[in-house]
Order: C-alpha cells, then structure tokens, then sequence
C-alpha cells in the first residue's frame, strides 16, 4: 500500500441515521446566558429585498414553439438586472423591449449565471443574468419575450418544465420587508402567515435596529400571500392593512395574511407586493420557509425533582399526543438564605416524552453545584419552560412559569449544597459537568501530548445536498482524515449531525477532532451541543474548524427552495437554513459548545455590486457580501473564534472566484491546529 494510502483512510458511508444512538448530553449554563437563549421574534429575521420573483407558463404555439412574456417594471435609473431561470434555457430566444419600444440587445447585458442548489456546486438551475447601469436604463415597464428555437427538438421542449421563472432587482432603496407572524404554535391546526411592508428607511440595519424598518404609506397597489402546502397544492392569500390580520393599524403600510396550517411539512410562501412611487410601478417580492410540526403538546403546569447525588433530576409534566423529539430549556431560580428568589442557572438539552411521576413528562437535569455557586435552594421555579421540534426547531409549547414539587429531603440537599459551596473553586470555575452532564466512560479524556496530534482523527464533512467531499480532492493535505459521506441528500441540522456521529461510532473514532465545508460545520456544532462523541475528547487544539458555514441561516433560502421546486431541481427545501429557522436554532446552542468553534468566511472582492460577484444571480437575492451561498453577516458565529475572511474565494465551483477548499495555505493552517 502506498504511504497515501496508509496514511489518508478515506471512508464514504451512507446509512441511516440511528434516532437516540448517540448519548445525550445534560447541558446547564450560569444566568448571564438568560438572554441568549429566549425564543427569538420573527422580526429579527425578517427579510428584505431588492427583488421579485416571478414566473409565466410556456404556451405552445400554432407552430409547435414554445412562447411566453413577462411584464418587468423598473423603477430604478442607477442600477438593475434580472436572471432568466428555465431548465429549457439552451432551446430558449430570449428578446427585451425597452419602456419607449424600442429593442434592447440583451448580448451586450448578458451573464451567464446558474443557480447553486448544492454545497459543492454539483446541482442547478440553468440560468442567464442581464445587468444594466445608467445610462443604459428607462424607468417604466419592459417586456421580455420568450420563445423557443426554430430548431429545438420537439421532445426535448416536452420533457422540460413549462414555464420560467424571472428574478427582478431593483437597487433605488424600496424594499419589502416581511417576516413570519409568529413563531410559537406552528403546528397542524394553527394559523400561519406572513406580515409585509415597503420600506425606504435608510437607518435601519439588522441585528442593530430594533424591531422592523418604517413602513411606507400609499404606495402599495396589491399585496397578496403565496403558499405552496407540503401537499404541492397551492393558494392565494388577499395581504390587508386592516389592523385585522396582525398587521398593526389600519392604512399604516404593514400588510398581514394567515392561512389554517393543514399538515405538518415545509410551506413556501411568497409575499408579492405591486405599487407605484411617483407615477413608477414597481414589484418587490420575499420567499420564506414556514416550517409546520405535528404536535399539540402542552405543559401541565406540574413539575416534581427527585435527588442523585449532586444532580437534580426535573420531571415537567406534559400533556397530548407525542411521538417526536424534542429539544426542552427552562431557567431556573431558587430561594436564597434571606427568602428572596435568586437565578440559579438554564438546563436543556434533547428530550424524549416518557412515563414518570404519574404521568407524561420531559426530564432535564440540574447540576447541584449551579445551586451552591448561585447560594440558592430548594423550593424551585422554572421559567420561560419552552419545547422545541428537535428537527425544525419550531417552538411546540412554552411555559413563563412552573414550580417544581420537591419529593425528597430538603434539609439533606441543603447539606450537600453546604458542602459543595464550601469548595473554594466553586465560585470561579464552571466545570464540565456542570456544562454537559455526566461524562460516559467511553469518552473518557485521557493526558496528552503534541504527538497525539497526528494520530488523532479529523473527520471531515461536506454540507448541503453536496455530490461529493471536497475535502478528498486534498486529503494529501490532511493525514490521517476520515471522509464523511450522505450525498445528494436533504438533512435538517439534527439529522446530519447524528450521522456524522454515527460515523465515527462506525469507525470507532474514540478520539477525533472535526473540519466541514458549510452546513457541515453547522452539524458539528450541533453534535458537540447536544450529544456524546469522540469530538468531546480532544483537549488540546481546536475541536472543530470550518469554512463557509450559514450558522445563522441565509436569506435567499426560500428563494433557492422555490426555484428549485418550480425546476424538479436540487434535495428539497430545508427549512433549517432559512434566517427563521437558524435563529431558532441557534437560540439552543450554548456559549460554551461555540467557544470550541473556530471559522473561515471568504466573500468576492468588497467593491461596486455590478463590479464583483460570486454569483451574479444569487448577489441579486443574498445580502452583500457573501461568498456566492453564505453571506458574511450570518456566517459570524458571535461567541465562536473568528478567524477572518479572505477575498477572492467563492463558496464552491462555478462561480467567479476559486472554492473556498481550495487554498492550500489555510488549508495547511486547519491540519496544523486539529483538536487532539
């Protein structure tokens, strides 16, 4: 065998994921993290674009042709553009006429952009970009013309889909911004909708100003709601600005509609919004991604503690069918030595509904020594008690407050809190106990040494509907590697990351540190997290490195979804990606686990929008910058090691610049600090 081949394992498995196999952790964290981890609001991840997306059916002609047209209005005299997406495209003739009638030579405009539907670029949607600056623009409505080819082979044209989709940007300030109208009770049965405004606000900036931006008034023309079921069945939605349908006051420019949620599944919806400003039509439009659960659990508003040892065990009684999954939190506040309620610390982590204390219930655990290091007791009240769908994190039911019975001898916990308060390191150190639970022997960490680093696994993973590992093509690179392997496949966060553990179970990896491309690196966040693996025994180097990772989701993941679903194209929709789900998700992830994390973000060259790109058609939907999938804003992992970004490097292949997996030096720089 040759020395590369004895020195890089390289390992592709695909199996199913094995649902409980991994051992669960018990997380815990001090009261300072209160904050982060509170059910986020919708509108903190609100969308809000320059774009519309529209779409026309292909007619067949008298003489067999395939033909179409669409009306574009624009209302910007600086800049604007629109992709032609059609899996027909190369059969297609494609002709624009200007708002005067006269013909517009779209060569002269063109760029020839696909849509990425994959991680690793092997997946898309045929598409072409036209882009157009002053003074080559007239503000009004041009029309695109679409028809087939003379010569295009009739069986070709009838196996293709039959229609177009058009994606318009506008960059003159309007935008629609719309948000989910609420997060809490997304299940069967439950009203779901969307809320939409046309905003010029020039101030308003994400994640620093609060709430939505201001709302325009009289300017909207139509506002209507969208929706693709799980079924693949389809409605419209009248939007009003009645005060009636969560849409603030009446006549204020904020615009609501909600539909009953029918099944459980992946709903796209659109809010599509027309207007005119100053005599100027325009169109806006936003794709989102509702996730809707099954479940119809409540909490009973009982809950009961039994004592082991120094730990807790939190019995929370629920009610209703279940049959899921679920990831469970709660704060916890005790009493002090005066009588006043003081905070102890929040305990979570992925629950099961089981049989215990008389009744149904989930069960979490509490480290004693949060108790002395808070100098606190029993009685004990959880707050802001909230469970979650493990896979979609769609908030199932939420509690603001439920006492905890005690069953078992007071005064002989207090004894043991006495005793653990009397360690002097109790104030200062949070242990990992107290952080993850109890330690499986299995997992056990064990002393080392700098030469544990090269015989220390790394596992490497790819990311979203990926073809391939990237990382194989430079396992020269990466000694002693394992390559994880689910292709062409559509994983929700929880999903992907019990199959990389399971993996690495597989391989009886007892001790590995871990390197992902995209949502790969979201996966092995999310394992080190929630569940027991050999990621959690390195000490030393970094646990886990990644490039390109959406950790806090992306705003063109419903747009991406839609395409792909009007085109047959692509691994489906994952509601996980989308800025709703991210922060959903992201509000479960400790500080603690990020803290492990260290991350790569590469963009195009940070210059004029039309002067650089990744992707053209994608910079059209994406926030700026981005690297032609992750934008730079909601790849920052706020508590995680940000190791800078690195221009002229795009997401993956296809795309203007090199994939970010390629750049040796860097690439030499994670080998060289892998966890051991």
């Amino acid at each position: 065998m040759s020395s590369l081949h004895s020195s890089v394992l390289v390992l592709f498995l695909a199996f199913g994921a094995l649902a409980g196999s991994l051992p669960r952790k018990q997380l815990g964290g001090p009261p300072s993290e209160f904050r982060k981890h509170l059910l986020p609001q919708p509108v903190s991840a609100g969308l809000n674009q320059y774009s519309a997306l529209l779409s026309a059916p292909l007619q067949q002609t008298q003489s067999d042709a395939l033909a179409t047209s669409l009306q574009l209005p624009v209302d910007s005299n600086s800049k604007f553009a629109f992709t032609v997406f059609s899996d027909l495209l190369d059969h297609l003739d494609l002709s624009l006429t200007a708002p005067d009638g006269g013909h517009v030579w779209l060569w002269l405009h063109e760029i020839k952009t696909d849509m990425p539907l994959s991680d690793d670029g092997s997946v898309s949607v045929p598409g072409k970009t036209f882009a157009f600056v002053w003074p080559f623009i007239q503000l009004g409505v041009y029309t695109l013309s679409v028809k087939s080819k003379p010569h295009a082979p009739r069986d070709v044209l009838a196996a293709g889909t039959q229609s177009i989709a058009v994606n318009l940007f506008n960059y003159d300030g309007v935008r629609v911004f719309t948000f989910l109208n609420s997060y809490l009770g997304s299940t069967v049965g439950q009203p779901i909708g969307l809320i939409s405004r046309i905003t010029m606000d020039p101030d308003w900036q994400r994640d620093v100003s609060p709430g939505a931006p201001s709302a325009m008034q009289g300017v909207v023309l139509s506002a209507a709601m969208d929706l693709v079921l799980p079924d693949g069945s389809s409605t419209t939605v009248p939007m009003h600005d009645d005060g009636l349908h969560n849409d603030g006051d009446v006549n204020d420019g904020i615009y609501g509609a909600t539909v009953t949620a029918n099944a459980s599944g992946s709903y796209f919806a659109q809010a599509l919004i027309r207007g005119a400003l100053n005599g100027t039509a325009f169109v806006r439009s936003t794709q989102q991604l509702i996730a809707v659960a099954n479940d119809s659990l409540e909490f009973t508003g009982l809950a009961s503690s039994e004592a082991n040892g120094q730990r807790l065990l939190i019995n929370v009684g629920v009610s209703g069918p279940s049959s899921d999954t679920y990831r469970g939190y709660a704060e916890v506040w005790g009493v002090s030595a005066d009588g006043s309620e003081v905070p102890v610390a929040w305990i979570g982590g992925v629950v099961d509904v089981v049989e215990a204390a008389g009744g149904n219930v989930i069960q979490l655990e509490l480290d004693l020594q949060w108790a002395a290091r808070a100098n606190a007791s029993a009685p004990f009240v959880l707050r802001n008690v909230l469970l979650q769908d493990i896979g979609s994190f769609v908030p199932i039911t939420l509690s603001l407050e439920i006492s905890v019975a005690t069953s078992f001898d007071v005064e002989g916990m207090k004894e043991v809190l006495h005793r653990l308060s009397k360690n002097p390191e109790i104030a200062t150190e949070i242990t990992d106990e107290m952080r993850w639970g109890v330690r499986p022997a299995k997992f056990a960490r064990r002393p080392t040494a700098a030469s544990d680093a090269e015989s220390t696994p790394l596992l490497m993973s790819h990311g979203y509907c990926a073809g391939r590992n990237p990382w194989q093509s430079f396992s020269a690179e990466f000694p002693n590697a394992r390559y994880f392997g689910d292709f062409k496949a559509n994983r929700l966060h929880d999903d992907f990351a019990q199959r990389i553990g399971a993996f690495a179970e597989e391989q009886n990896l007892t001790s590995w540190a871990g390197v992902a491309h995209s949502q790969g690196g979201v996966a092995l966040l999310h394992l080190h997290n929630y569940y027991w693996s050999g990621l959690e025994v390195p000490t030393e180097g970094r646990r886990i490195q990644s490039i390109g990772s959406p950790y806090l989701g992306c705003s063109g993941a419903g747009t991406g979804a839609s395409i792909a679903r009007m085109f047959g194209a692509g691994c489906g929709p994952n509601t996980d990606f989308s800025l709703d789900g991210a922060r959903l998700w992201y509000a479960g992830i400790s500080a603690a686990a990020e803290a492990d994390v260290f991350f790569y973000t590469t963009t195009y060259k940070q210059k004029q929008f039309f002067g650089d790109y990744c992707n053209l058609a994608v910079n059209l939907v994406l926030e700026w910058p981005n690297d032609g999938t992750a934008e730079l804003a909601h790849a920052k992992l706020p508590n995680g090691n940000y190791q800078g970004n690195s221009e002229s490097e795009c997401h993956t292949i296809d795309m203007k610049y090199r994939p970010q997996y390629e750049d040796n030096a860097r690439n030499k720089v994670i080998n060289a600090n892998r966890g051991y």
